[in-house]
């Protein structure tokens, strides 16, 4: 599977289908969003550590949230700007 840049979702040698690879990326990026149920967590944590580039995937987008996020720390924004920044992600992920 392909992203909207052409951009492979699956790495060569994943234990993983490119539908599988997907829905585990799309996952990722939920559960570090804070959207992810809670309960669902080890279940999918254990699924990331079976595949190194998924592995890669979520240190990756942790380490960039964690870097946003201290650098952003006690910057003040109108709810109006996070709501917006909020949608315009949203729909770039789907």
């Amino acid at each position: 599977m392909k992203d909207q840049n052409g951009v492979g979702l699956r790495k060569q040698g994943s234990p993983y289908s490119d539908v599988e690879c997907e829905e585990i990326i799309r996952k990722l990026e939920a559960m570090l969003d804070g959207d992810q149920d809670v309960t669902q967590d080890k279940a999918f944590m254990e699924q990331v550590e079976n595949c190194e580039y998924c592995l890669e995937q979520y240190e990756i987008e942790k380490s960039f949230k964690e870097l946003v996020k201290s650098k952003l720390k006690g910057l003040m924004v109108s709810n109006s700007l996070v709501q917006s920044i909020k949608e315009k992600l949203s729909l770039k992920r789907d």
